[in-house]
C-alpha cells in the first residue's frame, strides 16, 4: 500500500481477497478506498468511502465519475482476471501492486498499462526483504490496533490458528479474529 509514498488524498481500489486488510490501510493512511464488497457495511466499517460492484456492467464509468483521471494506486490478489478493468481505470503513473494471479495476462492490457507508465508491484510475500516484513507488520499493527480495541474479542492462541481461519472461512464469527503468540 505505501511502498511508493503516501496514499493520502488519493482514491484507491481493492479488488480480491485482500478486501478487508487493504480497504482498512488505504483508509488509515488517508486514501479515499473503494471496494468490492461482499457486504457493504463491511466495506464502509473497514474504511470504504466508495463500493463498487464488480459485477457492474459500467464499472470503469462508475470509478471514472469518483476519478476522472484515473486511480493512483490498485491493490489486488486476481491480477490477470482485471487487468483489462485496471488498464481503463489506472492514473498515468498509477501503480498495481497485487501478490497473486489465476491466470497469466493477456498482451492487449499489459500494453495499455505499458503507455500509461504504470508501475507494477508483483509481490511474493515469502520472498521480501526482512526489512520490508518488518515494516509492513509495523505499519499493520498501528493501523489495526486501534480497531481491534474498539471490537474486543479474546485473542485466540497460536496453536488454533486453523480454528481461527475455519471460523472465518465458515462465516461463524464476525469481524476480525486476533491471534496471539503464546506466552
Amino acid at each position: 500500500m505505501f511502498a511508493d509514498g503516501p496514499v493520502d488524498d488519493r482514491i484507491v481500489p481493492v479488488v480480491g481477497a485482500v478486501g478487508q486488510m487493504a480497504t482498512a490501510l488505504a483508509a488509515w493512511g488517508g486514501a479515499q478506498a473503494g471496494r468490492n464488497p461482499s457486504d457493504n457495511d463491511v466495506a464502509r466499517g473497514d474504511g470504504a468511502e466508495r463500493v463498487f460492484l464488480v459485477s457492474d456492467v459500467d464499472l470503469p464509468g462508475r470509478i471514472r465519475d469518483t476519478a476522472p483521471t484515473g486511480v493512483d494506486r490498485i491493490v489486488d490478489v486476481a491480477f490477470a482476471s482485471y487487468i483489462d478493468l485496471y488498464a481503463d481505470i489506472v492514473a498515468l503513473g498509477g501503480v498495481i501492486a497485487s501478490y497473486f494471479s489465476p491466470l497469466a495476462p493477456p498482451a492487449d492490457p499489459v500494453l495499455a498499462l505499458l503507455f500509461l507508465n504504470t508501475t507494477t508491484w508483483l509481490l511474493g510475500g515469502d520472498d521480501l526483504p526482512s526489512e520490508a516484513k518488518l515494516q509492513a507488520s509495523q505499519t499493520i499493527t498501528t493501523c489495526l490496533t486501534p480497531r481491534a480495541t474498539a471490537h474486543p474479542r479474546r485473542p485466540l492462541p497460536l496453536d488454533q490458528i486453523a480454528t481461527a481461519h475455519q471460523a472465518v472461512e465458515r462465516r461463524t464469527v464476525s469481524g476480525r479474529v486476533l491471534i496471539a503468540p503464546d506466552r
